[in-house]
């Protein structure tokens, strides 16, 4: 029975997060360019009842993901936070008319299946924590990580790759295609030169 209750719990968690990341993503992606990774962004925001509402999605995903720690073991509660990517596939092709190639889908399902497996078997809950040091190098690692793009919003290239990747979740490879070659400018064209290229002789490629 509390098996059944965790995996609910992380399950629940999951969409949680898929859906208040989606309506913040959606709310963000109207903000002025200038105020990307600026506090004047945070500012608006505050003010936007739909980003509010992703916000509220999100905490409700923290206290279920908290719920089910305490029913089953970590190792059944994170990997079925992976649900969330099944729900944001859905979303996308529901909500914002993106089409699902096949790829996606069995991926999809591939993380289905394998959750289920982490279910059916389960290791026995533990209360052993993780040794200190390595667990300091693990969130010094990740708090690394969630700095990176407040040292890096300067630089030219980085910009652009944020304001593509801020619109990822409603647009998803279609806004990256468009983001790509301005990020990367000499890379403009370089499928259509390397595509006549292979047309010729292989001694003469030069792509």
């Amino acid at each position: 029975m509390l098996l059944a209750l965790g995996v609910l719990a992380a399950l629940a968690a999951g969409v949680l997060y898929s859906v208040g990341v989606t309506l913040q993503s959606v709310e963000a992606r109207q903000a002025p360019d200038e105020e990307s990774l600026k506090l004047s962004l945070i500012r608006r925001l505050a003010t936007r009842r739909r980003w509010l509402g992703g916000t509220g999605c999100v905490l409700a995903g923290w206290a279920a993901q908290a719920t089910a720690l305490t029913l089953v073991p970590i190792t059944i509660v994170q990997p079925a936070l992976a649900v969330s990517v099944v729900a944001l596939l859905f979303i996308s092709v529901r909500f914002f008319g993106e089409t699902a190639r096949r790829s996606e889908v069995v991926a999809a399902l591939a993380i289905v299946v394998g959750v289920g497996g982490l279910v059916v078997g389960s290791p026995v809950q533990s209360s052993t924590h993780a040794a200190p040091l390595p667990l300091a190098l693990g969130m010094g690692v990740l708090g690394a990580v969630a700095l990176a793009p407040y040292a890096l919003r300067g630089h030219h290239r980085f910009g652009a790759l944020a304001r593509s990747a801020r619109g990822w979740p409603t647009h998803g490879p279609a806004s990256a295609r468009r983001s790509w070659p301005t990020a990367y400018p000499r890379a403009r064209g370089l499928p259509r030169r390397c595509g006549s290229e292979l047309r010729r002789p292989p001694a003469a490629w030069a792509c």
